[in-house]
């Protein structure tokens, strides 16, 4: 008597189970590896390696793109082998898949993170074809969405995450800096001073800033780099600030002072459209769910007459329609609820 039962005979409940299982043991893994950066003195070890074999340092910003590259290698751990990374080359924008990376703070190669996403979206393909018995087109496609889609989402809502959290607590920081330059302190002691009294992510940006100082760099050209890595205006004010008070003069503190004054107007201005605009925002999100639950209330009340939609050619394009037209609503609503300041 056989045991083994053929994964077509399986119960598709049971292979949904699988599928949300065995996708989430996958996240699960990237998410575990996000959540546990290396140790500072690795990073800087790997910082002072890649900086000391920089041969050119006029070349700007060229230089610190590949010196953010031999970080970005040293502070990222995974499983492939180094011949690997050879193969990004046939990947378009490499470069940019990386420095998002990079951005989210994920600490994996690229060649791994690729391959994570490869094998969930292989993994729910090649489920869904089995056990739904889902043509081979719309498995691919599936596989093609989970594959892409998921890490985007992540990739992207780690960054916000991120970058919203240094902007609450950059005025802070520039008030720390103000002080410490006030009592005396050089400019470079004074952004060390936020290393010890921020948390993260400001002290993580400006332990990364004053390491590069350290080891030789410029303070023009740590702080580029830390702005190609932060992608805020605001820091970008901090950083032009710093610079043109270097090159010409003038009252530092008085500058950061009204700099933190203003970077602290520009988030209540902020709060306050985000505030204006929740009623916008929760009637876009309702509106969007509203098909969904809908959909699910009458699949449960009467099966067999919704199962046409999925069923019926008719009924496929009458899904890709509504799919459209909801996605194009969507797009349109969250446009006329985002505003920029």
């Amino acid at each position: 008597m056989s045991w083994v039962v053929p994964l077509a005979d399986t119960p598709p409940a049971l292979v949904a189970l699988l599928v949300g299982v065995m996708i989430a043991v996958i996240l699960l893994i990237l998410l575990a590896a996000v959540e546990r950066p290396p140790s500072a003195a690795s990073r800087l070890e790997r910082r002072t390696s890649g900086t000391t074999k920089e041969p050119d340092r006029k070349s700007g910003r060229s230089a610190r793109g590949e010196q953010s590259e031999s970080v970005r290698r040293g502070n990222a751990r995974g499983f492939l082998p180094d011949s690997s990374a050879g193969l990004l080359r046939l990947l378009p924008r490499a470069s940019a898949l990386r420095n998002r990376l990079d951005r989210a703070e994920i600490p994996l190669r690229l060649p791994d993170f690729l391959l994570l996403c490869g094998l969930a979206g292989a993994l729910g393909a090649v489920l869904v074809h089995q056990g739904w018995s889902w043509p081979a087109w719309r498995a691919t496609a599936l596989g093609i969405l989970i594959a892409t889609a998921g890490p985007t989402l992540l990739i992207r809502r780690r960054i916000a995450r991120r970058e919203r959290r240094f902007l609450q607590q950059l005025p802070d920081a520039l008030d720390l800096v103000v002080r410490a330059v006030r009592s005396g302190l050089p400019v470079t002691e004074a952004l060390q001073s936020i290393v010890g009294e921020m948390g993260d992510p400001a002290r993580t940006v400006f332990r990364d800033l004053c390491a590069n100082v350290r080891i030789g760099m410029s303070l023009g050209d740590a702080l580029a780099l830390a702005a190609e890595r932060i992608h805020l205006p605001e820091f970008r004010f901090f950083a032009i600030s710093l610079v043109v008070q270097q090159e010409t003069g003038g009252n530092l503190a008085e500058i950061l002072q009204n700099l933190s004054t203003m970077l602290r107007r520009r988030y209540q201005v902020r709060l306050k459209i985000k505030a204006m605009s929740s009623e916008a925002r929760a009637s876009a999100m309702i509106i969007g769910a509203l098909p969904f639950l809908t959909g699910t209330a009458i699949y449960w009340i009467n099966p067999d007459y919704m199962a046409k939609l999925f069923i019926d050619p008719r009924g496929w394009m009458l899904l890709l329609a509504g799919s459209a037209s909801l996605l194009m609503g969507l797009f349109v609503m969250g446009k006329m609820t985002r505003f920029e300041v």
